[in-house]
């Protein structure tokens, strides 16, 4: 088996430099060591994705068609974008960004928002959806832009408010006109009164069509990305969500996989647990014989990129492990 496997924000940001920070995931330590690493550019877990099932740049890549098909959505052969639900916290000329994940949003929440954009919007040909709460997307009438890359990239970041180029002025005129229609909305109205940040802005990414299967080089995916879903999906690949390691590493049958995986509720010792330790055992027995190890950590603009065969194991003498990039 050759495995491509990304460990997104494994590390708090403190332990990043440390000399320590290896400490609950020696099986990671090692094979970081005994293989050949380099640092490569971030754009976020989903456009890694992206790029390395089909091995196409992710600039352009119909990210939030895929996604919504990993969310039970049809995309059909409509135009859509992600419009993930964030809270801009604002500044004179800039804002701070804090994404879905950190709101607490309900399923309620969101279709009251969305319902409520709805009728705003509803003879500009655009339809606002929110089948997971912290994933909503715009069905689009004509091309939009976006923003930037995923909300994820730009967490804890200030965010200009200018248009950065002429391509994102279409996206940022939208953002703008639905930050006015949630101004002081009473689900927003709610969530301020109960110390809650309110929902005050959707961040426009991933616009696109559904493409045609592409998948090139592998069989198996294991992620709980959207995006690796909806590729799957799309190109009717074999898929299981991040916790089925135990039983990818103990198949060994020339398959081609690719992993995504998270510290669960006790940490880096989930990680050695469940990942680390496992591949290590497997690339000793040759069950796994190349693997590309990811490590970033989200926010970052770059990250580590570690290529390692199960020959190189035997380099021994190669005990310490590289810097991780900081976030």
């Amino acid at each position: 088996m050759n495995l491509s496997l990304l460990v997104a924000d494994p590390f708090p940001v403190e332990l990043w430099q440390r000399q320590d920070r290896f400490a609950d995931v020696p099986s990671l330590a090692l094979l970081l060591a005994r293989g050949t690493c380099r640092t490569l550019p971030w754009r976020g877990a989903e456009a890694w994705a992206f790029e390395t099932l089909t091995g196409r740049p992710a600039t352009e890549a119909p990210l939030a068609a895929l996604s919504l098909l990993a969310d039970g959505g049809n995309p059909g052969d409509a135009l859509w974008v992600r419009a993930d639900p964030v809270h801009l916290a604002l500044t004179r000329d800039s804002a701070i960004l804090a994404p879905a994940g950190h709101l607490d949003i309900g399923a309620d929440e969101a279709i009251e928002l969305c319902g409520t954009l709805n009728e705003h919007f509803r003879d500009r040909g655009i339809v606002f959806r929110a089948p997971q709460p912290q994933r909503w997307y715009l069905e689009l009438a004509a091309p939009v832009g976006a923003l930037g890359d995923g909300p994820e990239s730009s967490r804890g970041r200030r965010v200009a408010n200018a248009p950065a180029d002429r391509s994102s002025a279409p996206a940022r005129a939208l953002a703008n006109e639905i930050q006015m229609v949630l101004h002081e909305h009473p689900v927003n109205a709610g969530r301020e009164s109960a110390g809650r940040p309110p929902i005050n802005s959707l961040w426009l990414w991933g616009e696109g069509r559904l493409p045609a299967p592409e998948v090139r080089g592998f069989d198996a995916v294991l992620s709980d990305l959207p995006v690796a879903r909806g590729l799957s999906l799309s190109a009717s690949l074999e898929h299981a969500p991040a916790g089925g390691a135990s039983a990818l590493f103990s198949r060994g049958d020339g398959r081609s996989a690719l992993a995504t995986a998270g510290p669960g509720a006790d940490g880096e010792e989930s990680l050695e647990r469940r990942w680390f330790h496992p591949l290590y055992e497997a690339m000793r027995a040759r069950r796994v014989k190349t693997a590309r190890i990811v490590v970033a950590h989200v926010g970052a603009r770059a990250a580590l990129e570690c290529s390692v065969a199960a020959r190189d194991l035997w380099r021994i003498w190669r005990r310490a492990a590289p810097s991780l990039v900081a976030p």
